[in-house]
């Protein structure tokens, strides 16, 4: 399989790293952005801008082929992968570092008609993964099994119950377990068996859950989080990141104290998040 990346940038980097080994990668962008790193790898560079049809063409690109654009410029990235699908029929894949344009796209994922809904396959943007990975190294949770399904876009783990957690002896319709997360087997005494609503929860119970992978982390966080882990967090910086993890870690009722430089900012911040400390920082170690 060929992999086209549209981007030589540090995320071009580690994703030809990754796999021009075991495939045909070709990365695309203007000579005076590759740096000597891409030099030490087997791959094929084109010089020029992917949204440029001549250029895409000296990609050769098939439609088993897939095509990635992480430049930092969101509008040319969409529009490279827009004529990169029209050319080829390749799988496209989008980076895009504003929240709104991840939040349309997921919009429009079920509207077929639309060109944005048929000239990009997935749309990743990198703050929100970052985020999803610190809350879970967080909150630490022991999974017994993990099966990833739909490209991994849905989860199904496995998690015993302990003695002393909070679910022993509830039912299940009592739980309040994340939304987009259901548990859909129960094994007691070595047999299998689909829980319901009044199925009350028994200590040694193993429950399957199966959800998205961010609601997940929050039934992990939530009920098979470590009690051993300090659940006071210190986040410095207030951007998308630090935003986005103290908000997560909230609904867990961990203490969040958010340090950040930016005064206009931390009012932004003070008044979107609601029961995190948020100090505005001038300096390293110096606060107001």
């Amino acid at each position: 399989m060929k992999i086209i990346i549209y981007g030589a940038s540090e995320f071009g980097y580690l994703i030809a790293n990754e796999f021009y080994q075991q495939h045909d990668v070709v990365v695309i962008d203007l000579e005076e952005n590759k740096t000597d790193e891409f030099d030490k790898l087997d791959i094929s560079y084109i010089s020029g801008n992917a949204a440029d049809i001549k250029v895409l063409r000296q990609a050769n690109a098939k439609s088993e082929d897939v095509f990635i654009a992480c430049t930092s410029d969101d509008e040319a990235n969409i529009v490279a992968c827009g004529v990169a699908k029209r050319l080829a029929k390749v799988k496209t894949i989008c980076f895009v570092t504003k929240e709104e344009y991840k939040r349309t796209f997921a919009a429009l994922r079920d509207v077929t008609d639309t060109p944005a809904a048929t000239t990009i396959d997935s749309v990743i943007w990198p703050e929100e993964l970052l985020t999803e990975e610190i809350f879970r190294i967080i909150t630490v949770a022991k999974a017994l099994d993990v099966e990833n399904f739909a490209h991994d876009r849905a989860k199904l783990l496995e998690y015993k119950i302990e003695k002393n957690s909070v679910l022993v002896d509830k039912k299940v319709r009592d739980c309040e377990f994340p939304s987009e997360t259901l548990i859909v087997g129960l094994t007691r005494g070595g047999e299998l068996f689909v829980p319901y609503g009044e199925t009350v929860l028994k200590e040694d119970d193993k429950a399957i859950f199966m959800g998205s992978s961010h609601s997940l982390d929050i039934l992990a966080g939530k009920f098979f989080h470590d009690k051993d882990v300090n659940r006071t967090v210190t986040i410095i910086g207030g951007g998308n990141v630090g935003l986005m993890l103290a908000k997560d870690l909230e609904k867990l009722r961990f203490k969040v104290k958010i340090i950040e430089k930016n005064a206009k900012r931390c009012e932004f911040l003070s008044e979107t998040l609601e029961n995190s400390l948020v100090l505005n920082g001038y300096k390293f170690g110096t606060f107001k």
